[in-house]
């Protein structure tokens, strides 16, 4: 999709909150980050860059996918 797609697919989607959707992803790959890496949610506060790398090593091995088909 398209940056332009995403935000109206977005829209549609969440029409209550233009950024409900990367809330959500954000806080499922958060999740997921915790749990791999063992650490405490404070760690994700203390090292924020840590959580960064963790998502471009995802993203690198195209394992990030936004669920954004809007119904």
């Amino acid at each position: 999709m398209t940056p332009d797609e995403v935000v109206e697919a977005d829209r549609t989607t969440f029409p209550g909150g233009c950024m409900a959707g990367y809330i959500v992803w954000n806080s499922r790959h958060i999740s997921a980050y915790l749990t791999e890496t063992k650490l405490d949610r404070n760690n994700l506060i203390l090292f924020p860059d840590q959580y960064t790398e963790w998502l471009a090593r995802r993203y690198a091995r195209g394992q990030l996918a936004l669920a954004l088909e809007a119904s």
